[in-house]
């Protein structure tokens, strides 16, 4: 199982600190949903910027933002310098999550087929690392394989097939700013 982690540049984290994190004018939009698989996929609800929607495979789903092209370039650029092949990107979207008062939010996959995922995170915050599990079927108690600590600027892809989960912040004033590509 591979985990490759890196960094973004300081040239694109200084754009996305100008045009995404302290942005007054940077849309985002109300997600309720965040995990449908989830008890209570209603729990945990955050704001999301969607740059390619979800889709299977299809070649014909039109890309959802300008700001798309942007985000492709460092993920493709990290993909390329990590020689990690890309097939088919299968979602893209900026997330923006606030506090709760539990850990994390609910295990999950991104796609019930393989994949990888890819996280960028554009902020630091106190807590709000990724939890990656050992297991790779829903079940009611899961053992951490992997903590990934949140640092802007890093750059993560972790295997898709295994549950893997979104810490929260740990400071009330505080938003967590990640943006996720899938792919296969």
């Amino acid at each position: 199982m591979n985990f490759i982690e890196g960094d973004m540049s300081k040239k694109d984290l200084d754009i996305i600190n100008k045009n995404v994190i302290n942005s007054d004018i940077f849309p985002w939009y109300y997600c309720a949903q965040t995990v449908t698989t989830a008890k209570d996929p209603n729990k945990h609800p955050c704001f999301t910027h969607i740059l390619l929607p979800r889709h299977k495979f299809n070649k014909d789903v039109k890309i959802n933002s300008s700001c798309y092209y942007f985000f492709e370039k460092i993920f493709k650029s990290f993909c390329e310098k990590n020689k990690i092949k890309v097939n088919n990107i299968l979602r893209a979207n900026i997330n923006l999550q606030t506090y709760f008062k539990e850990k994390m939010g609910e295990p999950h996959v991104d796609h019930d087929f393989p994949h990888k995922v890819c996280i960028m995170y554009l902020n630091t915050v106190t807590k709000g690392s990724t939890y990656v599990f050992k297991e790779k079927i829903k079940t009611k108690k899961y053992n951490l394989l992997k903590e990934i600590k949140n640092k802007a600027g890093k750059i993560i892809i972790i295997p898709g097939e295994h549950y893997h989960s979104a810490g929260h912040c740990g400071e009330t004033n505080e938003k967590k700013i990640t943006c996720v590509f899938s792919f296969n």
